[in-house]
């Protein structure tokens, strides 16, 4: 196993790790100095499907992390990456504009009430959610068409500790409704890093995942066979790390001391 400043690639969470809403993590400037000076690859993983790429550059820039939209993968480039196994298909999305944008660029992306012949279902974090999409959604799943989630997260945290109901949520909302579970996109499945492995060229072990959620950031890692490095800085705490069923490769208080490793 290589040590982490062996390692060629970094694949990171941002808020909890990085950043805190509008505050940057002690330690992370000095992270992405390291980074940049021994030409080290470095990718954002994001499960959100509610924002464009756009948003996480200018937020990134904001904090004068270099950093570039090749820099930037989320849930939604994945699963327009995944999406290309279908022969040109019409995608029923439950999603933000954002999202409805993305997507549009590559395929026929129908949204609101479009009761007609659609492929597949896509939903994400929905903040611009209305019942028709739910009603919409839950006629074309009982019609049988395949269903995919961007990402399974069950909570979206927002200002002052408190969350707000994620992708994970209408999953269970469909699954009660229809009986159908969705072919999921984001973090924990591998794909996103198995993807980005093969384009870059990279073996497993020449990668890290760094986060601070376990049952998305670190399970990632775990599903892909990359090392983890689970942050006490975010969702995770000890206890819950006491209470989990596995062991992440590395448990450090913050991205300061993945920093400070670089220098034994």
């Amino acid at each position: 196993m290589k040590k982490i400043s062996e390692k060629k690639i970094f694949f990171l969470d941002m808020d909890g790790t990085i950043y805190h809403e509008s505050k940057l993590i002690d330690g992370a400037k000095e992270f992405f100095e390291i980074l940049v000076e021994r030409n080290i690859d470095y990718i954002f993983l994001t499960n959100n499907s509610s924002k464009n790429n756009d948003t996480y550059l200018n937020k990134l820039k904001g904090f004068n992390i270099p950093c570039k939209m090749e820099n930037i993968y989320t849930s939604v480039d994945a699963t327009i990456d995944y999406l290309k196994k279908y022969d040109n298909p019409v995608v029923y999305l439950v999603g933000t504009n954002d999202f409805y944008l993305a997507l549009a660029k590559h395929y026929n992306v129908k949204t609101g009430p479009y009761y007609d012949h659609v492929d597949v279902v896509v939903i994400g974090f929905d903040t611009e959610l209305t019942y028709e999409k739910l009603r919409c959604a839950t006629w074309h799943l009982e019609n049988g068409v395949d269903y995919i989630a961007a990402n399974p997260d069950l909570r979206c945290p927002i200002e002052d500790g408190r969350y707000i109901p994620d992708c994970g949520t209408l999953i269970y909302m469909f699954e009660a409704t229809t009986g159908r579970k969705p072919f999921v996109i984001g973090k924990p499945r591998s794909y996103m890093i198995d993807a980005l492995l093969e384009k870059y060229g990279y073996a497993k072990d020449d990668a890290v995942v760094i986060g601070d959620r376990l049952y998305t950031d670190i399970m990632v890692g775990i599903n892909a066979g990359v090392d983890q490095i689970c942050v006490l800085s975010g969702e995770t705490t000890l206890d819950d790390l006491n209470k989990w069923e596995y062991k992440p490769t590395y448990i450090m208080n913050s991205i300061k001391d993945v920093a400070d490793k670089f220098k034994e």
